[in-house]
């Protein structure tokens, strides 16, 4: 029995001595110090390999509640978060909690750069924390400040889709200007990740709205011609279903419905996005009656016509030709009319059509382009290029 006593003894201290050889000096002097020497030790140990900054974040979330914004705390979590070195799931829902202790803008910008350096694209956390604080912010009518900022800035990395449409709004509502660069890079990088989402947005805004939208898309190298493509096209079609009404609208946003067209068809053309021609051949269509409603300009339609080429269809060589029929029946109407009320068609959009259907090089233009030739009244630079045209229809 006496046997068994000493040898429950000898165990019992060397567990105790264990467990205190286990602490070191320094989390001695951690657990001894005051909040001030806590901070100073955090500090002392960033660079060392023996690192308190986990000790020192449960210390802070534990005595939070107790002492709220206490300054002495808060520098206190401003040096554990700082002097951090590692990551994981439990660090970072320490972090998520001292986030929400504290409304320190210093504090919440470090845990921030904390995400965006250790953190991998899939951080739920990160993700949760930007999203209730922007959102809060935007609601709430918060002014600029460096958290949003660095909210925005890991929003690019970290969002997902509710961040998108978080993006949008600020965009779209013009809040916080000094920080659109980092909004619109954001907001790209995420449109690159969330292609079927970024559709789907455009699908459901109003059409200013959305040309704001692709807009923004357009002027981004990050973006995939192909996705861009895709975009272009839906933008088109939604201009088709729009163009009705267009004669009742604003010149702003006449002028803008336009410039929406020039943009999504430079794009489909440069990249010759041939599964776009139902939209191109329909969008040619439309715009010669914008053209003749003086909404789009002589320039812009001459530019429509030159773009859609790059799509050929055997539908758009007869669109183009009828137009160009149009033409020759107001010069022969012009020729034989006292009249001189009677507008001949501008020079250089007969020029811009007969070079297209040139191009094209579809026989079926070749009474109207014939024709040109008979038609004195045009200039000698218009029935030249018929004739050259000519040459270059396929038979």
């Amino acid at each position: 029995m006496k046997k068994f006593s000493f040898l429950l003894v000898l165990v019992s201290g060397y567990t105790f001595f264990s467990a205190n050889a286990a602490v070191s000096e320094l989390e001695r002097q951690f657990i001894k110090g005051n909040i001030t020497e806590k901070t100073e030790l955090v500090q002392k140990s960033a660079s060392s390999t023996e690192n308190l900054s986990l000790t020192a974040l449960d210390y802070v979330i534990e005595n939070a509640p107790a002492l709220g914004e206490d300054l002495q705390l808060k520098e206190l979590a401003l040096a554990a978060v700082v002097s951090l070195n590692q990551t994981n799931e439990q660090i970072e829902e320490k972090l998520s909690a001292i986030f929400y202790s504290f409304t320190d803008e210093t504090i919440r910008v470090e845990i921030l750069n904390k995400f965006n350096i250790f953190q991998s694209e899939s951080n739920t956390i990160a993700t949760r924390i930007i999203n209730d604080y922007l959102t809060n912010a935007f609601n709430s009518g918060f002014e600029g400040n460096p958290v949003i900022k660095s909210s925005i800035v890991c929003a690019g990395r970290f969002g997902n889709q509710e961040t998108l449409n978080i993006l949008y709004n600020i965009l779209h509502a013009k809040k916080w200007p000094l920080f659109t660069p980092e909004t619109e890079n954001s907001f790209v990088n995420l449109s690159k990740k969330y292609e079927y989402d970024t559709i789907k947005i455009l699908s459901g805004l109003e059409f200013t709205e959305a040309a704001e939208y692709f807009t923004i898309l357009s002027k981004s190298e990050q973006i995939s011609q192909i996705f861009l493509c895709e975009v272009a096209e839906n933008m088109l079609f939604s201009t088709i279903t729009k163009a009705e009404t267009l004669q009742e609208t604003s010149k702003e946003y006449q002028e803008s419905f336009a410039d929406l067209q020039i943009l999504a068809m430079e794009i489909l053309s440069k990249n010759k996005w041939s599964h776009a021609s139902e939209a191109v051949n329909s969008t040619v269509k439309i715009s010669k009656k914008e053209y003749e409603d003086k909404i789009l300009s002589e320039e812009k339609f001459i530019q429509i016509i030159t773009y859609s080429i790059s799509l050929p269809t055997s539908e758009l060589a007869q669109i183009l030709s009828g137009f160009l029929a149009e033409c020759n029946g107001k010069v022969e109407l012009a020729s034989s009319d006292t009249d001189s009320r009677i507008e001949m068609p501008a020079k250089q959009v007969v020029l811009a059509l007969i070079k297209a259907l040139g191009s094209l090089g579809d026989k079926t233009a070749f009474d109207n382009l014939l024709y040109v030739t008979y038609l004195n009244n045009y200039p000698v630079e218009v029935i030249e290029e018929a004739k050259t045209a000519l040459t270059s229809l396929k038979w």
